[in-house]
């Protein structure tokens, strides 16, 4: 299965009045997965299974997140402090030229650019 035939199916576990307000509340926002697409995820339940994906998961992410963190030192972007279990990057723009030094027209300019 590659990404475009991903699903996205999650589970909960808590006491009974948060788990009823959050089927609400996810009812509400995005109708919730179908009945088959719920029978279909459940071999996923496995704990070999799980562990499988989520390392997988976990090795794709790192491949995206070094790939970024070598684009960004080629290009002289800053990253004082690198990512170690996650994929978010805290870019560092004081060294830009004004105005793109700050956040906000940093990211305009980098919609401008497709970025």
């Amino acid at each position: 299965m590659d990404e475009k035939d991903s699903w996205r199916v999650c589970w909960i576990v808590g006491p009974k009045t948060v788990i009823s307000s959050m089927e609400s509340a996810g009812s509400f926002l995005e109708g919730g997965a179908n009945h088959p697409l719920q029978i279909a995820a459940i071999p996923f339940l496995d704990p070999t299974k799980f562990k499988n994906e989520a390392k997988s998961l976990q090795r794709h992410f790192q491949a995206k997140r070094d790939y970024v963190l070598k684009r960004l030192d080629k290009m002289g972007l800053k990253v004082k402090v690198p990512p170690n279990a996650t994929f978010y990057i805290w870019l560092d723009l004081c060294h830009l030229p004004e105005p793109i030094n700050i956040g906000l027209n940093f990211f305009e300019e980098c919609l401008k650019e497709k970025v």
